[in-house]
């Protein structure tokens, strides 16, 4: 009887709260829904170019005016007032549409298709919250999301250009971890190459900046660019006399002016759907303004060349500029502009590409498809089966056991070659027969690419970058899979140095300070230490400085987002509960960089890469020269406290 009495008033206290979750839960369900009809409809009226609605409006209440007695829509309005509100709406369409203000077009455009996306996400996540589902039902709901709209972002950064295929680039190389998985594979193509102008516009171009005739430069000018990015695009050529193969790339037209207008667009967007990246958003912007000038792009390039060189000459390589300091420079002035950049070229393929290639080559040997043997890996990767020590040998015995495997292909081709050859000689081959179905066809040689050796590519990135961060103090924020080559002498290649960020020594210190905290995993000293660095958020409670300082500068892993809800809730969750108040300007880059290069981390295999541990041996080496002594750290130090979904303090479990 107590029992049942127990349940009973149970039952009866939690009916309120039942009630109220229903009353809520329910319309937004059904808001989310009509979200994302609102949606489909944005894209299908963008798509239909439909965005000259207002016109159409206009149109139709003159069409009223004339034939429609004073009854209905326009019965409040006399005739004149009616006459009055068509002329603004035709006045008004006429800007918008013949081009009055071209950045309200590309605003427009923009936020009708994307903003009904981020609220439909919102409102899925508010309701999840709501009902408190189980996590295999929030990710069934996050993958039909994920389906729904993976297309979206590439076909507007397609359609709109400029600033915002930078936007996707940087999108897809934040890898699969931190970006949903359809949307990296969706805009991972825009990490090689983007839309392009023809080989025409760029010979052009080179003349008017050159001031010489691009025929009396460059022997020839390849028609089909090696890339394209959202401010220009790169062509290999062969310069006059010598025959040196260099690279061009060259500035479209008006591509700062469409920057300031698409800047503005996504700071504003970000400032409603995601403002805890307005900061980022801020900084990328006065990186970025760098870009558009291609002299100063050649002194940073020939600047990293000298500082990385000297230690890594044999690992990387930087090309150099064909400027005024180059032998192979055909004018005293040097061959770059601020609108055209000649270099050295360097003979390779991307990081992505390669290993791409590797992955479906792998995939064919095995019988299987590319995809699904890209799942396998992961989910042995997380249950822990592709790591610990040996990786080397395991990578050595793979390889030759592939050379074997290849080798004796080979010399059963080559008989059968030899054989059908002989057969040929000898007049035995059946006239009229069919080779390859009678089994007469010749037969190719195989060879298999050697496997990469991901782990090693992985430590080459993050070493050669923590040279950059804490030795030189000069380090390039955008290296994407697009910007890293592997060289056919098995060196890396880092190219495009439009976006370097200059830190000083008091910052570099600081930021080293921290990266020990976080490699150490002592979460009350990385608290106090990144608050020390200048970020602040509203309540400074030491459990979110920690999380953000994680996010930013150290991993993505379990044991840093479940208690957030995952990668996807992680900075929505956290933002609720204790907000940034202040980001410090000097190490927003940095954070671009550390989310860069664990993308490329990921794209290759490692889904659970550590940059602060990476990273420490580099930080503590800084931290040494110049007499600071290490954060007196302890290993594994957890905070005894959190905030709950209220923002309150609660004890951690």
């Amino acid at each position: 009887m107590r029992r049942t009495r127990g349940f009973g008033l149970r039952r009866l206290v939690s009916l309120p709260v039942d009630l109220a979750h229903r009353c809520v839960s329910t319309p937004l369900a059904i808001a989310a829904q009509l979200i994302g009809l609102a949606s489909q409809l944005c894209t299908r009226l963008h798509a239909w170019r439909l965005v000259s609605a207002p016109l159409l409006l206009s149109l139709a209440v003159l069409d009223l005016h004339r034939h429609v007695a004073p009854a209905g829509l326009t019965h409040r309005l006399a005739p004149p007032q009616q006459l009055l509100l068509a002329r603004w709406a035709a006045l008004g369409s006429a800007v918008y549409t013949v081009g009055g203000s071209e950045g309200l077009r590309r605003s427009v455009s923009f936020n009708t298709q994307m903003m009904p996306m981020v609220i439909h996400y919102r409102l899925v996540q508010a309701d999840l919250r709501l009902r408190r589902r189980p996590q295999h039902a929030r990710a069934a709901r996050y993958d039909a999301l994920h389906k729904r709209y993976a297309q979206l972002p590439l076909r507007v950064a397609l359609d709109l250009g400029g600033f915002y295929t930078k936007i996707a680039q940087v999108m897809s190389s934040f890898g699969e971890e931190l970006i949903p998985k359809p949307f990296v594979e969706a805009l991972r193509v825009l990490q090689d190459s983007a839309p392009s102008r023809p080989a025409s516009y760029v010979r052009a171009v080179i003349s008017e900046e050159l001031g010489v005739p691009s025929e009396q430069l460059f022997a020839s000018i390849d028609d089909v660019p090696l890339g394209a990015a959202s401010i220009g695009q790169v062509h290999r050529a062969t310069l006059c006399g010598s025959g040196e193969e260099v690279v061009v790339k060259v500035q479209y037209p008006r591509a700062k002016h469409y920057f300031g207008i698409d800047m503005r667009t996504i700071t504003r967007f970000c400032r409603v759907a995601f403002p805890e990246q307005v900061p980022l958003m801020r900084e990328i912007e006065r990186q970025f303004l760098t870009e558009f000038d291609y002299v100063l792009e050649a002194a940073l390039m020939r600047r990293a060349a000298a500082n990385l060189m000297p230690t890594f000459g044999r690992r990387v390589a930087v090309p150099l500029p064909i400027d005024a300091q180059h032998p192979a420079t055909l004018l005293p002035r040097g061959m770059c502009t601020e609108r055209v950049l000649t270099m050295e070229r360097l003979r390779g393929t991307s990081l992505l590409r390669a290993q791409r290639a590797q992955l479906a080559a792998t995939a064919r040997h095995l019988g299987r498809t590319s995809h699904d043997l890209e799942e396998e890996l992961r989910a042995r990767f997380r249950r822990g089966e592709l790591q610990g020590s040996g990786g080397g040998v395991r990578l050595a015995a793979y390889a030759a056991l592939r050379s074997a495997s290849d080798a004796a292909s080979n010399g059963l081709a080559l008989a059968h070659n030899a054989y059908v050859g002989l057969a040929e000689t000898l007049g035995l081959y059946p006239s009229g027969a069919n080779r390859s179905s009678t089994g007469w066809a010749r037969r190719d040689l195989v060879r298999t690419p050697p496997p990469l050796d991901a782990a090693r590519l992985i430590r080459r990135l993050f070493e050669v970058h923590a040279h950059q961060l804490f030795e030189d103090g000069f380090f390039n924020g955008d290296p994407h899979p697009g910007n890293i080559l592997l060289l056919d002498d098995g060196r890396l290649g880092l190219i495009d140095w439009g976006q370097v960020k200059v830190l000083g020594l008091a910052e570099r210190l600081q930021f080293a300070k921290l990266v020990v905290a976080l490699a150490d995993r002592d979460q009350q000293l990385t608290a106090q230490l990144w608050g020390e660095c200048g970020f602040a958020t509203e309540k400074n409670h030491p459990w979110a400085l920690d999380k953000w300082a994680c996010w930013r500068f150290s991993r993505f892993t379990a044991d840093v987002v479940d208690e957030l809800g995952g990668v996807v809730e992680f900075e929505p969750n956290l933002a609720k509960r204790d907000p940034p108040r202040h980001e410090p300007d000097e190490f927003v880059m940095v954070y671009r960089l550390t989310a860069l290069l664990r993308g490329n981390a990921m794209s290759l295999g490692d889904f659970g890469v550590d940059a602060a541990r990476l990273w420490r041996g580099a930080a503590a080496r800084l931290l040494r020269k110049h007499g600071v002594p290490l954060p007196d750290t302890v290993r594994g130090r957890r905070l005894p406290e959190m905030l709950d979904e209220a923002g309150r303090v609660v004890a951690r479990t």
